[in-house]
């Protein structure tokens, strides 16, 4: 190419630049883009980077605050039945939490995906590319992450169910024990008040018919010693009798 000047022409000439400014004008946009695109890697870099911190920070924050709750429960004495509700809503609370980091890990990977085809687009610097390759890889091991934990609080609440499922019937079985073996002490002492009823009944028959026996022997015995009394009293006065007629 030749820039055109005063209307030259050549038949030679296979083009006519007639400015130079489109060329300049060319590379300084693809300096600019090329700023832009680091730019933007940069900051995708130190934004993946403050994302995983906050979301481990928030992690450690939220378990504290779920410990603390139940931790304060207890203290205050709070009935098992109410501290089993308790545990299953924090455990709604902390599924709720770990859903919402996951979608957030996964907005993040999404824009790092559509920034990496971006650059690729525009054929952007092989190394800039390769960089951005980096940053959506970790947006993926940050996006596996939150979802593992996500899982784990799946778990953790079925877990929770089943534990007290098993607290449950354990303590209705523990229940049902007791009030049979109060039933069993209950009639146990029953009947043995029954037979130390039965037992103060005989010896209160024995002792009143001992009472009665005794009653019987001393009328039989005082009517025996009235017959001597009267036998006596007949023979002396006999006695005198005779003697009155002994005298006449």
């Amino acid at each position: 190419f030749f820039q055109a000047e005063d209307g030259i022409r050549d038949k030679l000439v296979t083009g006519v630049q007639t400015c130079a400014l489109p060329i300049s004008s060319y590379f300084m946009s693809n300096a600019k883009a090329a700023k832009e695109q680091a730019k933007a890697v940069e900051e995708s870099t130190k934004a993946l980077e403050q994302q995983s911190k906050t979301l481990e920070r928030n992690n450690s924050e939220f378990e504290k605050a779920q410990q603390y709750k139940l931790g304060l429960a207890k203290a205050n004495g709070l009935s098992t039945k109410s501290i089993r509700e308790l545990e299953l809503k924090l455990a709604d609370e902390k599924i709720a939490f770990e859903k919402s980091a996951r979608a957030t890990a996964y907005s993040t990977y999404e824009k790092e995906r559509n920034l990496l085809a971006s650059l690729r687009a525009a054929d952007a610097d092989d190394d800039l590319i390769e960089k951005q390759l980096e940053n959506t890889k970790k947006a993926v091991e940050e996006v596996n992450k939150q979802t593992k934990n996500y899982q784990s609080s799946l778990d953790e609440k079925r877990d929770l169910q089943r534990r007290h499922n098993i607290e449950i019937a354990q303590e209705n079985t523990d229940a049902s024990k007791k009030a049979a073996d109060k039933r069993k002490q209950d009639n146990d002492k029953a009947l043995k008040d029954q037979e130390e009823h039965n037992k103060q009944m005989l010896d209160a028959n024995k002792s009143l018919q001992e009472q009665r026996r005794q009653i019987e022997e001393d009328i039989f015995l005082k009517n025996i010693k009235d017959e001597d009394e009267r036998a006596k009293k007949k023979l002396e006065f006999d006695y005198l009798n005779q003697i009155g007629r002994a005298h006449v």
